[in-house]
């Protein structure tokens, strides 16, 4: 939706700040590019003034996209500020949208030596640093166990944890909570254990006073009515009368004291359950009323199940001592693991923040950068953490100037387990609310996603299991949704419930739900199948064209993945897993792998086999038994006996010999691009059903291959070493990123959905639970910000007589049970508002349910149990739009039934096959003149790719088929994309040719070349300058100055009126043309223009230089075109490419007005046939192609 409603509006003021909840689907990116494109054109300052801070690296990427497609539609109107917003789009590139771990990494590179690190310092991966870690703590216990200060103290520790290899875990699990480790050595435990005790003691006192909210008189006063009742009916009563002597030794004294007194009184007054005693208690007292314990009821059933007594409260000074030794140990861990990081230069995520928050508390540095960040935005601010707070806060001075945008949803926040806290969220706003300023605290409450049963089923259920919320719990309230959607196109819901199982839920004391469905119902189907089979209904639906692609399986668990794939396989629906695990077990890892173990080692028979029968080669069977039959020492020798007789075998001998040659050359990462690249590898994958992942893990190798060059002085040993043990241990790598959008079903979490929308979603196994909740601190190590270090402790020291948890242990563990609950159903919202218009719930029943389960939430509210069906009646808010874009409200009646389903009849379903035959998913070739896309955007790269050949160009840009064509994009295998025309391609992987061509573009002078190349690189790769060497900033510089001395250089440079990246926009027809042009001479005496292409790779013979030329003739007179209609006194055109590398190898053409007469035609034949899908093959082009492998495309059938 392009209009803005009132409620966007009020969102972009940009003249106070404003914390913003946006609701699922109401358009927040919308808003916050918006808003971006706002601050630009109406304040001024520079574009890196303003920071935009997204989760996730991915959504920095969409929030770009958003805001350059923001300025792209300006730009077409024209207006006032089109200069600006020219400008605006140049300097995009250079803009602060990043995640909070890249802004960090910005800003401590330019103050590396005010916090004592290295400025060229390099990133540690999660496995890598996990590695390090591990190794830091296994070194200082082992040095340690045996006499040194810290034995006693460790041998204490193992005592309570249970084992050396439990306290090195819990150890580990600390250090994701590095920050609170700090604060704590500093904060709490710098006192005496007696100070730290009564500390503890106080806070336990207000919190537990806030958790349960009443007074303990209170308490006392509401047992000793219950007791006068009974012993007035019975009184000889056993359990009256032990309360009554226990109420008569009470007085006025400690709180704690009274409380383990309390505890006392519970044991006697309440069963197990939490419910007041009847067998001989109050049976026998007929007609009580109880009406008033009813309230306290549920408080005294969570102080009963917390099993404190008298010796829990004992136990608070050796809680405080037991922290002080578990700080100073892991303290002085962290300061080991430090000094590991800091001899090599490296740093890890977590230090990023903690170092730029060391960073802001020298005042002159955070006055430098109040001054040059004004305007501050962070999306997903559910998701924030404090120390996140203490960064952002103190750049704008407490608020005091510049501006904060926030936004964000609390139901959405849901990474409680990587340290988000709500309250950071809830404090923000205070904060902005202190100011005074109002409509500060903002909502958008309209929802552009959901259709109107969602919405309702949304308001119905959420504005229920989000009722009261309480504040300590991480608790959220809820207002409804408003819809924008048609008030006739309702939407659709089920519960597909499949078989009554026997299995006892995670937890045994969970509530019983029992479900009175006929057993013979379940035994057909399980709910995997029932997915399956109610997919091919949605396909196959007459009344709405669902694609595969539009449907989504969402669960909790990523182990329900193999069920679910083997219920898609069985019906042959294609599918992918979105953020799976399991990369470095993947069959591409285990070619690459064998690959490089058979460089390393010519005689691993195993690992040459492998690559043999993997894509690099394709021999079969037979081939290698043939191959066996020969003489030789190992398979090598075996190998190369046979080839003699086989032309086809030795093209294969060359190009092992041709990798074993690089093996002393290369780097590692450059060694599997020159294996990956100098074969038909990737096509070959490429032309696999479920390539997309495939091509996405080998691409995030490559990567990674990089980051692993990094770390010092590493031989392909030591590659072959790690790549070993990752596949052994590492089984919980997440695979690449996958783009969405092709002809498959998406599985993910629920977490991976976060940010996404589908038209279907099926949430899967709703009976499961969402942690298995279980007792904190047995063999544990807890931390908590208030209370410090916990664990169940041994009895006055005796660990012969038992343990008992303090009474801050209870608390903490009640409060984290209680946020867990909270989160489950900030979970389930999250997975219910994925669903567009078609939402499935499915699960199998079971006799116990666990509290977390999204099945007994469901049942909390419907009460599902023993209903063929649910039905909602409710009223909806609709939003719309009149014909003069004004929004207006209505209130609508809504109705619908929730059919409650098990089986489905499997013949009345159509085959997978039938149905995309039928419905032509993948192209609609039968579009009139009429019905073509207007307003569209044309680069020349777009052009001249489809010149090449239409189908490459459908494989590309309209089925996204990009991730094998960015892998071969590094080498510049066929055509260079332009990275400013075709954003979606950009890759660090060409870093040479794109810092080389901005020296160009700047006309940086020979002398002060060095010294700009090295500033460009940490400009434009702010992530990846960890790569910076002098040997790469020595190539750089050699290419350049090599040019600068030819002939050619110096005729170009001869000209006053030039401009370099020349960006040039033209209304066409209907559309707009777009290109960026390297460099354009203007010879105003001759009336010539000169069109300069830069080619950066180096060519390996002077043909493929005329070969070059002539592909990107096409783009080349698309230049010229552009700027025949803006020059228009200008009559001839000199088309030239400069190969930097090869500036020797010179080809240009001359053209005239005529030609580009010409091409005015040509180009509006190829948009047609762009628009109308004429999906040609052009067989010339083939063996040039990249999709094109064993003498087929992929396309082929």
């Amino acid at each position: 939706m392009s209009t803005i409603t009132p409620y966007q509006a009020q969102a972009l003021n940009i003249s106070k700040h404003i914390s913003l909840v946006a609701n699922a689907g109401s358009g927040k990116t919308f808003v916050l590019s918006k808003r971006f494109v706002e601050i630009y054109l109406r304040q001024d300052l520079l574009i890196e003034e303003i920071v935009a801070i997204t989760f996730t690296d991915k959504a920095a990427k969409e929030l770009y996209k958003k805001i350059s497609q923001e300025i792209n539609d300006r730009l077409v109107i024209q207006g006032e500020d089109f200069e600006k917003l020219d400008q605006l789009r140049r300097q995009l590139p250079s803009a602060n949208i990043s995640t909070i771990h890249s802004f960090c990494s910005r800003v401590l590179r330019s103050f590396a030596p005010e916090v004592g690190i290295d400025v060229n310092f390099s990133l540690l991966t999660g496995s890598e640093m996990n590695d390090l870690f591990e190794l830091t703590v296994n070194e200082f216990i082992t040095k340690n166990l045996v006499g040194t200060d810290y034995t006693e103290d460790l041998k204490s520790l193992i005592r309570i944890i249970g084992s050396k290899e439990k306290l090195t875990d819990e150890i580990k699990k600390l250090f994701d909570k590095r920050d609170t480790m700090i604060q704590l050595y500093h904060g709490l435990y710098i006192y005496d254990y007696q100070i730290i005790a009564e500390n503890i003691k106080e806070k336990f006192i207000g919190q537990f006073k806030s958790v349960f909210q009443y007074d303990i008189d209170e308490l006392f006063s509401s047992i000793e009515q219950i007791n006068s009742q009974v012993l007035s009916a019975d009184p000889k009563n056993k359990y009256a009368l032990i309360i009554s002597s226990t109420l008569d030794k009470r007085k006025k004294q400690d709180f704690i004291e009274e409380l383990a007194q309390l505890f006392e009184l519970l044991e006697s007054f309440l069963i197990k359950t939490g419910t007041i005693r009847k067998s001989g208690y109050t049976s026998k007292a007929k007609g009580l009323d109880f009406s008033f314990y009813e309230n306290l009821e549920s408080s005294l059933k969570d102080i009963l199940e917390s099993k404190l007594n008298k010796e829990s409260f004992g136990l608070l000074q050796y809680s405080a001592k037991y922290g002080i030794i578990v700080s100073k140990i892991t303290k002085t861990i962290f300061d080991l693991y430090q000094t590991k990081k800091r001899k090599k230069s490296l740093l890890d995520y977590e230090d990023l923040l903690i170092f730029t928050k060391e960073l802001f508390s020298n005042e002159e540095v955070l006055s430098v950068l109040k001054e040059k960040y004004k305007f501050i935005m962070i999306d997903e601010y559910q998701d924030t953490n404090d120390i996140q707070y203490q960064i952002f806060v103190p750049l704008l001075d407490e608020l005091k100037r510049g501006n904060l945008f926030v936004v964000g949803d609390e139901k959405q926040s849901i990474y409680m387990f990587r340290n988000a806290d709500l309250s950071v969220f809830r404090k923000t706003n205070e904060l902005i609310k202190s100011k005074n300023e109002p409509d500060s605290n903002l909502t958008l409450p309209h929802s552009f996603r959901l259709y109107p049963a969602i919405a309702v089923f949304t308001n119905y259920l959420f504005s229920r299991l989000f009722n009261n919320p309480n504040p300590e719990f991480n608790e959220v309230g809820y207002e409804d949704l408003i819809c924008t959607k048609p008030t006739d196109i309702k939407g659709e819901i089920q519960f597909l419930i499949a078989k009554r199982g026997d299995e006892d839920s995670e937890n045994e004391a969970d509530d019983e739900i029992d479900m009175a469905i006929p057993d013979e119902e379940f035994e057909k189907f399980d709910q995997y199948e029932l997915v399956a089979l109610k997919i091919l209904e949605l396909v196959n639906l007459e009344n709405d064209k669902i694609s595969l692609s539009d449907i989504a399986i969402l669960s909790r668990k990523r182990s329900a993945f193999e069920q679910i794939e083997s219920a898609l396989i069985k019906h042959n629906i294609s599918y992918q897993i979105v953020k799976g695990t399991g990369f470095y077990q993947k069959q591409v890892v285990y070619d690459l792998y064998n690959y490089f173990a058979f460089l390393l080692n010519q005689s691993d028979d195993i690992a040459l086999i492998g690559i043999l029968k993997s894509p690099f080669f394709n021999f079969s069977d037979l081939d290698l038994l043939k191959i066996a039959s020969y003489e030789g020492k190992n398979f090598f020798q075996k190998f190369k006996s046979y080839s003699v007789e086989d032309d086809n075998i030795k093209s294969a001998i060359d190009k092992l010999m041709h990798s074993i040659a690089k093996v002393n050359e290369l780097s590692i990462h450059e060694l599997m691009m020159d294996i990956v690249l100098d074969s038909n590898y990737l096509s070959i994958i490429a032309s696999r059903k479920q390539s997309e992942q495939d091509l996405a893990n080998i691409d995030k190798l490559i990567q990674k291959s990089r980051e692993y060059t990094t770390l010092g002085f590493k031989t392909i040993y030591d590659y072959v070493q790690f790549l070993k043990e990752a596949i052994t241990k590492i089984d919980d790598e997440g695979q690449g990123e996958v783009e969405l959008g092709k002809e498959k079903v998406n599985i993910m979490t629920i977490h991976s959905s976060k940010g996404l929308e589908f038209k279907a979603v099926f949430v899967v196994e709703c009976e499961s639970s969402f942690i298995n909740i279980s007792d904190m601190g047995k063999g544990k190590i807890e931390i908590n910000p208030i209370f410090g270090y916990m664990s169940h402790l041994p009895k006055g020291g005796n660990y012969f007589d038992g343990f008992e948890r303090p009474p801050q242990l209870f608390l903490t563990d009640f409060i984290q049970k209680k946020k867990d609950i909270a989160e489950a159903k900030r979970l389930f919202y999250v997975a219910v508002t994925r669903a567009e218009k078609y939402l499935y719930l499915t699960a199998d029943i079971r006799k116990k349910k666990s509290i977390t389960s999204f099945l007994y939430l469901l049942d909390e509210v419907f009460q599902i149990e023993e209903k063929p069906q649910i039905e909602i009646d409710s009223k909806l808010e609709f939003m719309f739009m009149n014909e003069d874009e004004k929004f207006y409200s209505e209130l609508h009646d809504v109705s619908f039934t929730i059919p409650i389903i098990n089986t489905i009849d499997e013949k009345k379903i159509t085959k997978i096959e039938e149905i995309l035959e039928k419905k032509k998913l993948y192209i609609d070739y039968n579009l009139s003149g009429d019905e073509y896309p207007k307003n569209e955007f044309y680069s020349a790269t777009k052009i001249a790719v489809f010149s090449q050949c239409p189908v490459k160009y459908h494989l590309i840009y309209d089925l996204g088929f990009n991730k094998v064509n960015e892998l071969f994009l590094m080498t510049d295998f066929q055509y260079e994309f332009k990275e400013k025309e075709d954003e979606s391609f950009l890759i660090p992987s060409d870093m040479k040719g794109r810092i080389i061509h901005k020296i160009l573009e700047l006309d940086v002078s020979p002398e002060n070349l060095r010294d700009v190349i090295k500033e460009e690189i940490h400009n434009e790769f702010p992530e990846h300058s960890i790569f910076v060497t002098d040997t790469l900033i020595e190539q750089i510089n050699s290419v350049v100055s090599k040019y600068y001395a030819t002939p050619t250089y110096k005729q170009i440079s001869s000209f006053d009126l030039y401009k370099n990246e020349y960006e040039l926009y033209y209304k066409f027809n209907e559309d707009y043309l777009y290109g960026v042009i390297d460099k354009v001479v203007f010879d105003e005496k001759e009336k010539v223009i000169y069109i300069i292409d830069y080619k950066t790779d180096k060519l390996n013979y002077p043909k493929q230089a005329e070969e070059k030329f002539q592909n990107y003739l096409v783009q080349l007179r698309f230049y010229a075109f552009l700027l025949s209609k803006k020059y228009i006194e200008y009559k001839k055109y000199i088309l030239r490419i400069i190969f930097i590398e090869n500036p020797e190898l010179e080809y240009f053409q001359e053209i005239g007005t005529d030609n580009l007469s010409q091409f005015n035609n040509y180009l509006e034949g190829v948009i047609k046939k762009i628009k109308s899908k004429e999906i040609t093959q052009e067989k010339g082009h083939c063996s040039k192609c990249h999709f094109y492998a064993f003498d087929r495309c992929i396309m082929d059938k």
